[in-house]
């Protein structure tokens, strides 16, 4: 959480996050002037810059490991990425007729 009036950092359940990410954040909000807390059980810790990196590191398993509904990666969308990319190779270049064929080697 962040600010005199503390509100939460906005993330979002369908990514996760690393905690260097959520560490730069914090950092960037504590050189514009403005408080950090971290919120554990309803109790606000504020943080000094010493206190980001473990803060970071624990609000980013919380949110990985009970926040995150994303399902786990099936690599669909980079496999399919491959394909398209090898079809739109064999479009450009297609092979010759003899190529693939052992008795023309």
């Amino acid at each position: 959480m962040f600010g005199s009036l503390p509100r939460p950092f906005a993330v979002y359940a369908t990514r996760r996050y690393q905690p260097e990410e959520l560490q730069r954040r914090a950092e960037v909000l504590l050189r514009a002037g403005q408080q950090v807390f971290l919120e554990v059980e309803g109790e606000r810790i504020a943080l000094g810059s010493g206190d980001l990196p473990l803060a970071a590191a624990v609000a980013a398993s919380y949110h990985n490991q009970i926040c995150y509904n994303a399902p786990p990666p099936d690599f669909w969308n980079e496999d399919t990425a491959i394909l398209e990319a090898s079809a739109r190779a064999h479009m450009v270049d297609p092979p010759s007729p003899d190529e693939g064929d052992p008795a023309h080697s």
